[in-house]
C-alpha cells in the first residue's frame, strides 16, 4: 500500500539506515492557529515527543491517537506549566520520551495510508450525497 512519502522518511531512516537531513529535535509543539503554518502529520512523523495544545478541531487521522502513547497533551489553561513539566519529565525519562516520539511516528505510518484517506473521503461523500438525496453505489 502507498503511504505518503514524507511520512515514511523517519521509518526508512530507522530501518534502512538512511541518512537524510530531516528536521528533528527532542520536542515538537503543535498549536492550532488562525493561519496554516505546518501540517500536524509532519510534526507527528518526526520521531520527537509531540506536544499538542488542546484543540477544538481534529484531523481525521488524529482522533484515535492516545495521549502519552502517541503525543503529550498540553492544556490551553496552563500551557507554560504543562510545557515546562513535559520537558522536565522528558529530560528525566529519555527512554520513555523516545517511546512516545516513536509511537507517534509509528501511528502515522500505520494509519495514514492512502487507502484510509480514500475510505474517509468516500464515507463523507456518501454522507453528503445522502443529505442531498443522491444515491451512489
Amino acid at each position: 500500500e502507498l503511504t505518503l512519502n514524507l511520512i515514511m522518511i523517519p521509518y526508512l531512516m530507522r530501518t534502512q539506515n538512511w541518512e537524510i537531513n530531516v528536521p528533528t529535535g527532542r520536542y515538537k509543539i503543535y498549536a492550532e492557529g488562525a493561519t496554516w503554518f505546518v501540517s500536524e502529520k509532519y510534526i507527528i512523523a518526526c520521531d520527537s515527543v509531540k506536544m499538542f495544545i488542546e484543540s477544538q478541531y481534529f484531523d481525521f487521522f488524529t482522533r484515535n491517537m492516545v495521549p502519552l502513547q502517541h503525543y503529550w497533551p498540553i492544556s490551553t489553561t496552563n500551557m507554560c506549566e504543562d510545557i515546562k513539566f513535559a520537558v522536565n519529565w522528558g529530560n528525566s525519562h529519555q527512554d520513555k520520551a523516545q517511546q512516545i516520539g516513536k509511537g507517534g511516528t509509528d501511528y502515522i505510518i500505520q494509519n495514514l495510508k492512502i487507502k484510509y484517506v480514500y475510505d474517509y473521503l468516500l464515507l463523507h461523500l456518501t454522507i453528503i450525497c445522502l443529505i442531498f438525496g443522491v444515491y451512489i453505489i
